[in-house]
């Protein structure tokens, strides 16, 4: 055989009907198909690499390599089975080093004041990568989560099987912006919320006990729509995230009071059941030190109640309203977490989400530095008029590991068509556009 082509030799003789002999001596050349490169033998699982020129494959063929990039640092490149040539594998940056584990490929880098890992996951035709982060090592076994409760710690999330596990959400508020009267829960079934946003939902951020009295808020213990709403979303697998919803500064004097009253209702109500988060005070302002007095008082209520749960804390704007809270009122925590709100005006002021992720970080709790979920962000900063960077907001939100959930489900349309998930008949049937591109980045 010489290059595309094989070339056989054939001596002999051949006789005719008659009897007649024929001495033959001839050589044929006939066209062979070129052959694909073949992959080299899968890497053994669990080996690390933390140099630009070693490469790894993956069980599938494909291979992946780090990549020195003068401006993200080490990032992972890969090369699908079959493809010529190295490409991005989706975001990376500041790897420290790849891993191969069975049909896919790990990571491990700095996150949040420790070592976060992260494992791809490939889809699609063309084939892309997107990251889903993951409690640790791939080759280490994990754990069991023993607690009951999903657990949130500077490396993740695990459900109470031990499982990892990032949300995928959206907020409904408990009344309509509008005040036309209590919220219809019918509206917002468990069965119409898988519908619409898919496989991947599994959030909602509860936003209650807003600008009224503590009567006007939502009582699980003497209310049955509510229960039986909770109840009816967590058996179609979502997480009810319940928040205290004032906007404006911290609370205080009888304000606290009443959000702590209102906490410790739901954490009594639902201190067995795992699929119920609690949060204290939406965007607070104000000073740090009071920010997060607030904030341990609240976390305090619910844990008073045997509720052992994930407790967030909404922080307040980007510098001396997250800076300068109080060190001290998080380090005696359990399961706790920040929720970092992102919209169009923290990029045009040089803030990303990855900034204020590491903001957050500088607390510790008992877990460690704590993560940081985004469970509130939207394509208008004002809630009227859609920000041109709208849909850079909404990928860097739902590229945080830890996840996010989209704002939020409007009851009609607004002048500017900005600031809303749910279009006509808005009975969470039809996405807007916005709302479409939020659930195309869930994962």
């Amino acid at each position: 055989m010489s290059g595309t082509t094989n070339n056989i030799h054939l001596t002999g003789t051949l006789a005719d009907a008659a009897g007649a002999k024929y001495p033959i001596d001839m050589t044929l050349t006939m066209p062979v198909a070129p052959q694909p490169p073949q992959p080299g033998q899968p890497s053994p699982d669990g080996t690390k690499v933390t140099n630009t020129t070693t490469i790894l494959t993956d069980d599938n063929g494909a291979q992946w390599k780090l990549f020195a990039d003068p401006t993200l640092g080490n990032v992972v490149q890969w090369q699908p089975k079959g493809a010529t040539s190295f490409t991005a594998a989706g975001f990376s940056q500041n790897v420290t080093g790849i891993e191969k584990w069975k049909t896919s490929c790990a990571q491990w880098a700095p996150y949040q004041g420790g070592t976060g890992w992260w494992i791809a996951s490939v889809t699609g035709t063309p084939p892309t990568v997107a990251w889903q982060q993951i409690p640790g090592d791939p080759s280490v076994p994990t754990p069991p989560n023993t607690s009951g409760v999903y657990q949130i710690g500077p490396g993740g999330i695990v459900d109470p099987n031990g499982r990892p596990f990032r949300a995928n959400g959206m907020n409904i508020m408990a009344k309509q912006v509008w005040g036309n009267g209590q919220f219809d829960y019918a509206r917002a079934s468990g069965a119409k919320l898988r519908s619409l946003w898919g496989p991947n939902f599994n959030f909602v951020r509860f936003a209650d006990l807003y600008a009224t009295p503590l009567s006007g808020a939502t009582h699980p213990a003497s209310d049955a729509n509510i229960r039986n709403w909770v109840a009816d979303l967590n058996a179609h697998g979502i997480i009810v995230y319940a928040e205290v919803h004032y906007t404006g500064n911290y609370a205080t004097g009888q304000a606290l009071n009443d959000a702590c009253s209102w906490l410790a209702e739901w954490a009594n109500q639902y201190k067995n059941n795992p699929m119920v988060w609690l949060g204290s005070q939406n965007e607070p302002h104000g000073d740090g030190p009071g920010i997060s007095h607030m904030m341990v008082t609240m976390y305090n209520a619910a844990r008073g109640q045997g509720f052992n749960g994930p407790f967030g804390h909404c922080l307040g704007n980007p510098g001396g309203e997250i800076n300068g809270m109080n060190p001290a009122d998080f380090t005696g925590q359990t399961n706790s977490f920040m929720d970092g709100h992102f919209y169009g005006w923290n990029i045009t002021s040089g803030v990303h989400f990855r900034d204020i992720a590491a903001m957050a970080a500088q607390f510790h709790n008992q877990q460690g530095a704590m993560n940081c979920l985004c469970l509130e962000t939207g394509d208008a900063t004002d809630g009227n008029n859609r920000d041109a960077n709208w849909q850079q907001v909404i990928q860097e939100a739902y590229a945080n590991p830890a996840g996010a959930a989209c704002w939020y489900s409007n009851w009609s349309d607004t002048s500017s068509g900005a600031d809303r998930l749910l279009a006509s008949p808005f009975d969470y049937t039809v996405l807007t556009d916005y709302g479409q591109y939020a659930k195309s980045q869930m994962h």
